[in-house]
């Protein structure tokens, strides 16, 4: 059953992300005026240190709102430090960088760019920039779901913050790992960070909210199904909120509390009371959350049994995603009106609604799918750039101590000496060279073997869960087919539409690509050896190569497995095979 909960938990999940990677803002502020045209003014003057600093603030005013725009204060920051060779300010051109790239979902252009931000701080000793650079290094890892890789991470951030004595830091810190700590299933230990946080800000005196803090807490006891404990700290959170006015943070725990209320403790009155507020303080500083706030209630109705006021709101919440373009949200309104819809036994309508979803959920997987190849090319590009620095520090290391070697020998031996010193060292650093270059490069091949045996993986398991899909909802209208249907016409056309999904070329050219990538003039090999190998059966052949066994290649071709059994067999002869030998160890040669 598709679950709108899984949806929402999408939509907070960014916010407590971008939260994570980018909390240290908050204590690095410049001591700059906040208004774009008074920093603009200072801009035109300033000079040195003082234009890097007012650039850099000008990048922080509009990385969220307007990324371009960040992006072009962010190259004249690049201009500023060339003239300069500010180190400093090099490494938080490459720490904006990837705030950038992080806003447009490119994580390991982000990786890549922090990851060069936190070799200058590390080289220049520049400890505080580096726990900020680490933080949101973490947070980008926590963003791929790399929990272990982000919470060592965090572990190295709150090292350095105790070091120096930043409070808020380690608070930070703390609190990130708590996060962590939740998503990999360590509620107890979790819940140890916050409170060791929350005892530091009372020890400390920390003039700093505890909202977020018991909010966090309120989630993982929620995990926990201590629903009551839940409540207690979400409430924590809103007196902590209302305290320092924060309305956004009220905004997402008095949404997170009527969750609470509408879908665990089963409470329609507090839910809607809560929701409401929540709403209230949305509509003025969080537009995003709108429709995921309508639908959550909406949702509750429907789950209430009172389907008339449910359609009424989830309908609400179809118009509202669609005014600001949330289609998670718009796929969840449909799919749960063609369940309503379904449950009345009003066909047409349910129909409509499932082919709504499928329309939707496919546009999805699509962006889904050009955003994962563009994160993967970009890991590609990023490991292949990495071998060629390893590369070029080896030359420059060995170079190094060639030159050491040999200024010493022209101090101390005669010409003849010096000549044979020199040539000695330059066969040695050949033979140094060479090695290490087979080895790099070896491991470059590798990498770029997995890299790509991944890839076409992923878009086979793809292809898998699509087609598993499809046929779910094809089993659900033959449940359907059996009611009274008052127009047939359009349950034709949907599940004619579904079967040809299932046969979709796109995915076997996507499939094809990178298969030929790793396995150069496979299929024309295959062709050299009988011309009459159908497309059909080089789709199998490739699945065979890749071991993919009977019931796997079924579902992926959606045939039956003794049709599979009966396609290899035709295969075999095809391919002159005798009998007894081995079908995947021939391929394996091709």
């Amino acid at each position: 059953m598709y679950n709108l909960n899984s949806v929402g938990m999408k939509i907070v999940r960014r916010y407590f992300v971008l939260m994570f990677a980018f909390s240290f803002f908050l204590g690095n502020a410049q001591t700059l005026p906040k208004h774009k045209d008074s920093i603009l003014h200072l801009l035109r003057f300033a000079k040195g240190i003082e234009r890097l600093k007012i650039t850099d603030t000008l990048v922080d005013y509009y990385i969220k709102n307007n990324p371009d725009s960040a992006l072009v204060y962010n190259t004249m920051l690049l201009k500023e430090i060339r003239n300069t060779d500010n180190q400093k300010y090099l490494a938080k051109y490459y720490n904006n960088l990837a705030t950038y790239y992080l806003y447009q979902s490119e994580l390991y252009k982000a990786k890549s760019a922090i990851e060069q931000a936190i070799a200058i701080q590390e080289k220049e000793n520049l400890n505080n920039d580096l726990a900020d650079s680490y933080k949101t290094l973490a947070g980008i890892y926590y963003y791929l779901e790399s929990y272990k890789e982000a919470i060592t991470i965090s572990f190295k951030t709150l090292k350095i913050y105790e070091k120096n004595k930043n409070n808020l830091g380690i608070v930070s810190s703390l609190n990130n790992i708590g996060l962590l700590n939740a998503e990999l299933g360590n509620l107890k230990t979790s819940l140890q960070n916050y409170s060791d946080a929350i005892r530091l800000i009372e020890q400390k005196k920390i003039a700093k909210s505890k909202a977020g803090l018991y909010g966090n807490m309120g989630m993982v006891y929620k995990k926990m199904k201590v629903y009551d404990s839940a409540k207690y700290y979400y409430k924590k959170s809103i007196q902590q909120d209302l305290k320092y006015n924060s309305k956004r943070g009220l905004t997402h725990t008095y949404y997170d509390l009527a969750n609470l209320y509408a879908f665990y403790l089963k409470n329609a009155d507090s839910a809607s009371y809560y929701y409401q507020k929540s709403l209230d303080f949305a509509t003025k500083n969080d537009k995003n959350l709108i429709p995921s706030i309508h639908s959550a209630k909406a949702k509750m109705l429907i789950e209430l049994g009172n389907y008339t006021k449910g359609i009424r709101a989830m309908n609400e919440a179809l118009k509202i995603a669609e005014k600001y373009d949330s289609k998670e949200i718009k796929q969840l309104a449909h799919y749960k009106l063609y369940e309503v819809y379904k449950k009345q036994k009003k066909w047409k309508k349910a129909i409509a609604h499932l082919e709504s979803f499928v329309d939707i959920r496919d546009s999805i997987e699509k962006e889904k799918g050009k955003i994962a190849m563009a994160n993967m090319e970009a890991k590609y590009e990023n490991e292949k750039n990495v071998v060629k620095i390893s590369e070029l520090m080896l030359r420059q290391k060995m170079d190094k101590k060639i030159k050491i070697l040999l200024t010493f020998a022209i101090g101390l031996l005669s010409i003849t000496f010096l000549l044979f010193t020199r040539n000695y060292f330059i066969k040695r650093k050949q033979n140094l060279l060479e090695k290490e270059l087979l080895v790099t490069e070896k491991e470059r091949i590798d990498q770029e073997l997995k890299f790509k045996t991944r890839q076409l993986t992923s878009q086979a398991l793809m292809m898998m869960q699509k087609n598993k899909l499809i046929d779910t909802i094809l089993h659900k209208l033959s449940d359907i087919k059996g009611g009274t249907i008052t127009n047939s016409k359009e349950l034709s056309q949907l599940k004619r539409k579904l079967k040809k999904s299932l046969h979709s070329e796109n995915d076997w050219e996507l499939f094809k690509h990178y298969f030929e990538e790793i396995n150069k003039d496979y299929f024309d090999n295959l062709k050299k050896i009988n011309p009459k190998i159908t497309p059909a059966e080089l789709k199998l052949s490739a699945l065979i190569k890749l071991q993919f066994s009977i019931k796997e290649t079924a579902a992926l071709l959606n045939i039956s497995p003794n049709s599979i059994k009966t396609a290899r067999h035709i295969l075999r002869k095809k391919l002159g095979l005798q009998q007894g030998q081995n079908m995947y160890e021939f391929l394996d040669t091709v």
